[in-house]
């Protein structure tokens, strides 16, 4: 997340926490007046507020999504997450969020896998790349409030990422590569494959001898890099060369991927934690 946005947010917070919903300097879009006798299962679907509406989602696999047919500016506030509370582990934790407790150490889940007791924002999905995500969850007395964090414009699906869990159920890897390669100026020195588990290769299927460089599991041991990837040299702050491994950066890069030699100038969009 970058620096902008984590002010943003903390702004929004203060703001919240004086005026709740009537603040002079954010709009706040309420949930559409669910009619009474309304079929439950139908609550989430019909809380849609005017000028917006659930249909197929463009993201492969994703299901229903949810789309604006009128113009949303900047850092406007399109609701409060909804659905049931708990401390257990989600029934499916694709629509739930797990926030901190007011006042207290722990967490609880809002859980908003029953469209029966959620609202419409549970139809927002996960963007596939950068340029496609363009709303932000924010974390407030207890609550979970979604914020456009771009200009939105008619015929656009609201996409917003739920984290790495939610982007590996989709195939989609956030990584920017500043945060991975934390140097100045990266260079590929050659293309390393996976031919088994254990077994390493360069481009010419010479063996790799040495690959204690890099664990190609994270601590929740999901494998992330691919079968192929690029062996990169890095030049770091400290005025040495670094060896390390090119992941999938196609998130922010598109899919022609990291283009080498790479040259960091800007890494507001720094964004490697979901």
């Amino acid at each position: 997340m970058s620096r902008m946005f984590k002010q943003k947010k903390n702004k929004f917070c203060e703001d919240y926490k004086l005026h709740g919903t009537h603040s002079g300097k954010y709009r706040h879009i309420p949930n559409a007046k669910i009619p009474l006798g309304s079929p439950p299962h139908l609550r989430a679907n019909l809380s849609t507020p005017p000028g917006f509406n659930i249909k197929l989602s463009n993201i492969p696999g994703a299901g229903l999504g949810a789309w604006t047919d009128q113009f949303v500016p900047q850092y406007t506030i399109l609701g409060v997450y909804e659905g049931i509370i708990h401390t257990r582990e989600p029934v499916f934790e694709l629509y739930s969020w797990q926030v901190d407790r007011q006042g207290s150490n722990g967490t609880y889940v809002i859980d908003a896998a029953d469209p029966a007791c959620s609202n419409w924002l549970r139809f927002f999905n996960s963007p596939t790349t950068y340029t496609e995500e363009n709303v932000i969850p924010i974390q407030c007395a207890g609550l979970v409030f979604y914020m456009t964090s771009r200009d939105v414009y008619p015929g656009t699906e609201l996409l917003l990422w739920y984290g790495d869990g939610y982007g590996r159920f989709l195939g989609v890897n956030r990584i920017h590569p500043e945060y991975d390669l934390n140097g100045f100026v990266a260079l590929r020195a050659n293309v390393i494959t996976y031919i088994d588990d254990k077994g390493l290769v360069f481009d010419d299927w010479t063996p790799v001898t040495y690959h204690n460089w890099f664990d190609n599991d994270d601590d929740e041991g999901e494998t992330v890099l691919d079968q192929m990837f690029g062996l990169l040299l890095t030049y770091h702050h400290d005025n040495k060369w670094y060896w390390g491994a090119e992941r999938n950066y196609t998130y922010y890069t598109g899919n022609e991927g990291l283009k080498i030699p790479f040259i960091c100038e800007d890494s507001s969009n720094n964004s490697a934690v979901g």
